[in-house]
């Protein structure tokens, strides 16, 4: 299978909102446990679970509550904020910088 077939079928796929946002989590998340420098096993010390679960929830793999979201967050010193925006409106880290009066 050639690699732009592949490709189309890819794009093809459904998206699942709530795939998507899992995944962006577990992305989130993952880059505040390299930046401080911990392995998965001292974040799951942290929250008293186990390395596993750790992987999972960074995989996208775990439908978590909101709780479960907050204490990871804890965790690794930042917060969960949750925002709603409207369908297709073009999320603020994916939207083109403004350019500003000091700004070239």
């Amino acid at each position: 299978m050639d690699a732009d077939l592949l490709k189309q079928w890819f794009d093809a796929l459904p998206v699942d909102p709530a795939d998507t946002v899992k995944l962006e989590f577990a992305v989130a998340l993952d880059l505040a446990i390299r930046e401080l420098g911990l392995s998965r096993k001292q974040v799951a010390e942290l929250l008293k679970t186990s390395p596993a679960w750790v992987t999972k929830v960074l995989r996208g793999d775990v439908n978590l509550t909101i709780e479960s979201m907050v204490k990871l967050c804890d965790a690794v010193g930042h917060q969960l904020q949750i925002s709603i925006v409207k369908k297709n409106a073009i999320p603020l880290r994916t939207a083109a910088p403004r350019k500003t009066a000091h700004s070239g």
